[in-house]
């Protein structure tokens, strides 16, 4: 593993932290809201209050009044706050919080080390989206044009446009009346003063400023036979090049083998700042996981619970925006841009081949037992209905069929189709007869709950079954406070690894479901993909009772006489 050293310790990488362990940093957070309820109290209602307002700062020309010069130019080579105070002025409201301050600190060493030596660092910085990472990136350019020799840089970012802004920042910090008494004049001997080309001599030194947009031509990038020493990649992926498998590899092709080898062959800082996106082509994840680059990947809340900058974005604010974004169906897209969690992006995709291979890889005797109707080796079976409103545009009504064979969780069978409450529930008694699948799981979330009562009276009032209404066990299930998101997401990664399985009767519902889904959506189809969570769910939590029932009803003088076929068509 590569390793840097701040102050003379040994530092490794700092890692993304995975889904599950952002949910529970997050969890830990909401302890920490109940300070502001005395203050929230005496606000109208309308209004939320996550802090007090930052006071201002002294005015840095207070600052340095009674320091030398080289008093006050030793504090900015050393100090990131007096540094950003000095070149931001008023706009510099809050001081950066130690992990930020630890990030520069790499950034510094990191070119400190290459003044007097040949050689490469490559950094990725995985900042949280409103974290001020753009603002660190144009603090360190103006850092290196005074401090160090590396002044040939280049800032890359997803269009042209927006990284020539960089350009334009770093330009009205040399403007300013305190960098200009201390520094002198950077327009005084300008060769070139373009939007995306800056070409000028400050401070005793050649510097270049360039910018380009992803996927240009790099041709002509060379300025008096110098090459960049700094190539910046600042937010240089967008959503939507995430979202393409094919335009995201385009991207990453052409950043290693057309803009990394721009390169000057004295060496270069290449520096990839981002956050992550909820999609398989995240490029900050591949370099993420690639040994030649240090990775730094911050979240916006903190393992105790506390928040990353608590000035800037205070925990409750965060959790506020974390809570819409769960409400909206976009659970996956917060946790990626805030929390900069990876395994979202390279784990919850649903992986079609995966679940065929998976049935597959059954043992024959297995796959022998699933195939033949009421076999008593199997372990157990059992119906999951997750029920739909009748309205227009509601959900489709989804009953699936599951056996549990051994460790084996099996997705038997899947009916999926506009239906009313009763029809359901007469196809999933058919279904349950059919197969002696005498354990029901049906959700019970809001009007849903009332299937229930309405299944026992169908038992009840149909001749043809009213003799069973002992052998069948009803339970229901509910999704336990987690969004339909992170559920069906966890179902993804659950049949990709084969902790359920998929019967080849079942796998064109789950699969075209699986396939469609998108992340970030709030209006996916879902309802079979709903009804296989349930599947897993009501496995693991209900084991005993759905073998018990089932070895009961198969014992049972009642029903060892059932005829197979109901007279409903599934």
């Amino acid at each position: 593993m590569f390793v840097t050293f701040l102050n003379g310790c040994r530092m490794t990488t700092l890692p993304a932290v995975s889904r599950d362990t952002a949910i529970e940093y997050i969890e830990r957070s909401k302890a920490e809201i109940e300070r502001l309820e005395a203050i929230r109290s005496k606000l109208p209602a309308t209004v939320k209050v996550f802090g007090l307002r930052a006071s201002s700062r002294p005015d840095i020309r207070t600052l340095v009044c009674n320091m030398s010069d080289v008093e006050v130019k030793t504090k900015l080579a050393t100090d990131l706050n007096f540094f950003a105070h000095f070149m931001l002025g008023d706009t510099f409201k809050f001081e950066f919080p130690p992990l930020l301050v630890m990030v520069w600190q790499v950034l510094v060493q990191s070119v400190a080390a290459l003044q007097d030596y040949v050689g490469i660092a490559n950094l990725v910085l995985g900042i949280p989206r409103g974290f001020a990472k753009t603002t660190l990136i144009k603090l360190y350019v103006v850092y290196c044009l005074i401090f160090t020799r590396h002044t040939f840089i280049v800032n890359v970012g997803n269009i042209e446009k927006n990284s020539s802004n960089l350009l334009k920042d770093v330009s009205d910090i040399l403007d300013s009346d305190i960098v200009r008494l201390y520094f002198g004049d950077y327009d005084a001997d300008m060769v070139v003063n373009q939007s995306d080309f800056k070409y000028f001599k400050f401070y005793g030194q050649k510097c270049i400023l360039r910018s380009k947009g992803a996927l240009t031509s790099m041709r002509g990038i060379n300025v008096d036979n110098r090459r960049p020493n700094i190539i910046i990649m600042d937010d240089v992926q967008d959503e939507e090049n995430a979202k393409s498998d094919i335009e995201s590899a385009k991207l990453y092709d052409w950043i290693f083998n057309t803009l990394l080898r721009t390169r000057s062959p004295d060496g270069a800082i290449n520096i990839y700042v981002g956050n992550t996106y909820p999609h398989k082509g995240t490029i900050i994840t591949k370099l993420a996981e690639d040994p030649e680059w240090i990775s730094l990947i911050l979240g916006a809340i903190l393992e105790d619970g506390s928040s990353l900058w608590a000035e800037l974005h205070p925990i409750q604010l965060l959790l506020s925006d974390y809570n819409a974004a769960v409400r909206a169906g976009n659970e996956a897209g917060w946790l990626a841009e805030f929390m900069n969690v990876m395994d979202t992006a390279r784990n919850d995709r649903f992986d079609r081949v995966a679940m065929q291979n998976n049935y597959d890889s059954l043992d024959p005797f297995t796959l022998s037992l699933i195939n033949v109707p009421y076999n008593p080796s199997v372990d157990g079976k059992f119906i999951v209905i997750d029920p739909a409103s009748t309205k227009k545009n509601a959900d489709e009504h989804a009953v699936a069929l599951v056996y549990i064979v051994g460790s084996k969780i099996i997705v038997r069978d899947v009916v999926h189709k506009r239906l009313t409450p009763k029809e359901a529930i007469r196809i999933a008694i058919s279904l349950a007869i059919r197969e002696g699948a005498w354990t029901v799981f049906i959700e019970d979330v809001a009007y849903q709950d009332t299937l229930i009562y309405w299944f026992n009276e169908e038992l009840k009032t149909n001749q043809l079954w009213a003799h069973l209404q002992s052998t069948f066990k009803l339970l229901p299930i509910n999704p336990r406070n987690r969004s339909k998101n992170s559920r069906i997401l966890q179902l993804f990664k659950q049949i990709n690894v084969g902790d359920i399985v998929i019967h080849p009767a079942a796998q064109v519902a789950v699969g075209n479901e699986g396939t469609a889904y998108i992340a970030t959506k709030s209006d996916n189809e879902d309802n079979v993909l709903d009804v296989c969570h349930y599947a897993l769910v009501a496995a693991t939590l209900h084991r005993s009772d759905i073998i018990a029932t089932y070895e009961r009803g198969y014992n049972s003088a009642t029903t060892q006489t059932i005829y197979k076929d109901s007279g409903i068509p599934l």
